[in-house]
């Protein structure tokens, strides 16, 4: 008996330490393989090579003129459309190119032939049109492109015009490229319509503008404002989903692809992550199954993806939790984790953080912690900022702090850090978070601190500051800020 109660005893002691001390990560296995390749062999299989296109014979391409003549007048586009489908079909799309190009045609006439090649809806056609988007020299051409692109079931377009966001110079044009994303159901186009509907340099242009961002929030049914909340937030599965065809899939696994170390070009990798951080919330699960491919540049530029997708992309929680067991994949997998918003990652994080753990990933677990928001995990992100850890830990446990709530604990180092530390700007930027968030609070005088501290600039508006304009103004932040006040009201 006494045998027993001994073992019971010491079994009570060791489950108790169990569930108070920290306990290793699991030692998981992280199987990595081909998942790229696998994936666009599949999906090649499924998208056909483009067929030859048939040539017209001379009766069909006087038709033709005829036709592109008669869609060039708004009673007749439509009649001239169903005529082109129905009679003279692929063999148009030929001809209907070398109209769109050449610039010895009128406007209208160019433009009814835009419009034609979109009414036949074939994928060939889009591709002409596409280019033209892309590389036309005239302004008007790329609006128009881009325009009759959303009247076709192409949705294989969808990257390429988010591509158009980084590299359209045209104001005009982001509107149409904002309207055409819209109808795939694509939202990323609503931060241009947003600046120029208060920015844009005409009248008529904040006005139309203005009135798409009002299309699209009424096809949604809700209001411009809640439609880019939701946009960028986990609800953004609650807004209209689309069913990502063969030959979209097979665009984002090429995308993919183009981030492996063999074909490693920075600005090609670049805009891969430009386009697919802006896909919808779908593009999430093929992008999680990529985590698992056995080129190591692929995982990290997938993971950067991911993060970067914000909470549009929470349902790779569970791949991006798993991907913690790839030693060289933890970090980034860490960063989105917290940037994703996948709160079930909360205890996987903390166990990371540990002295045992390499520091890269403590770093990184520790500001994905503050980002998940969780108060359970204060006792955690406090341990990392002991005057013993190394700076960077510090920092992000300073910033995840404030994060949580709790930036009047990490306040005064923060701002001896703004001016002397070795990373004034993360300083500078944790403390116009803890400022903001106790104006929102309506914390006593942090409203005034906060537009004080805004109204120092390092430059005019439009210029870029130097170096030494910028820690200027952080040395006169630091000045201005009188943190015995704020602090009175913690």
């Amino acid at each position: 008996m006494m045998r027993i109660l001994l073992a019971s005893l010491l079994w009570g002691l060791v489950g108790c330490g169990h569930a108070q001390g920290p306990t290793p990560p699991s030692e998981e296995t992280f199987e990595l393989r081909a998942v790229v390749k696998e994936r666009l062999a599949a999906l090649e299989a499924q998208v056909p090579a483009p067929a030859p296109l048939p040539e017209l014979g001379a009766d069909d391409l006087e038709e033709l003129e005829g036709l592109v003549t008669m869609g060039a007048d708004p009673k007749f586009a439509e009649v001239a459309a169903e005529s082109v489908r129905e009679e003279l079909g692929e063999g148009a799309i030929g001809p209907l190119v070398a109209i769109l190009l050449d610039g010895t045609r009128t406007p209208r006439v160019r433009g009814s032939a835009a419009a034609l090649l979109a009414a036949l809806d074939d994928d060939r056609a889009s591709r002409q049109l596409l280019e033209a988007a892309e590389k036309a020299g005239e302004p008007w051409l790329r609006r128009l492109a881009v325009y009759h692109l959303g009247f076709t079931s192409a949705d294989w377009i969808v990257p390429r015009l988010l591509l158009r966001l980084k590299y359209e110079k045209d104001p005009e044009t982001f509107i149409w490229l904002a309207a055409t994303l819209g109808r795939f159901h694509n939202y990323s186009g609503l931060d241009a319509l947003f600046d120029l509907s208060a920015r844009g340099a005409t009248e008529e242009l904040r006005a139309s503008a203005e009135g798409e961002l009002e299309r699209l929030a009424q096809e949604a049914g809700l209001s411009p404002e809640e439609l880019n909340r939701r946009w960028k937030s986990a609800e953004a599965l609650t807004l209209p989903q689309p069913s990502p065809s063969p030959a979209l899939r097979l665009e984002l696994w090429r995308r993919v692809a183009s981030m492996g170390d063999e074909t490693i070009q920075l600005r090609g990798v670049d805009d891969a992550r430009f386009m697919l951080s802006r896909l919808g919330p779908w593009a999430a699960a093929p992008l999680s199954d990529a985590l698992a491919d056995e080129d190591l540049h692929l995982r990290l530029h997938v993971a950067q993806i991911l993060a970067r997708m914000g909470p549009r992309a929470r349902s790779a929680g569970p791949a991006l939790l798993h991907a913690l067991a790839e030693p060289l994949l933890a970090p980034n997998a860490a960063d989105a984790l917290g940037r994703v918003g996948f709160a079930p990652a909360r205890r996987a994080l903390e166990l990371r953080t540990s002295a045992e753990q390499p520091h890269e990933l403590r770093v990184a677990c520790v500001r994905a912690l503050g980002r998940l928001g969780l108060p359970a995990s204060l006792p955690v992100v406090r341990a990392a900022f002991a005057e013993s850890e190394a700076y960077d830990l510090r920092m992000a446990a300073a910033t995840a702090l404030v994060l949580l709530d709790r930036g009047d604990e990490v306040a005064p180092w923060l701002r001896d850090e703004l001016v002397e530390g070795q990373d004034a700007p993360s300083a500078e930027l944790a403390l116009e978070t803890w400022l903001a968030r106790g104006a929102d609070r309506g914390r006593t005088g942090f409203s005034e601190a906060l537009e004080s501290w805004r109204a120092v600039q390092a430059a005019p508006p439009g210029v870029t500051p130097t170096l030494e304009q910028l820690a200027a103004r952080r040395a006169q932040r630091a000045k201005e800020l009188d943190l015995s006040r704020l602090l009175g009201d913690a």
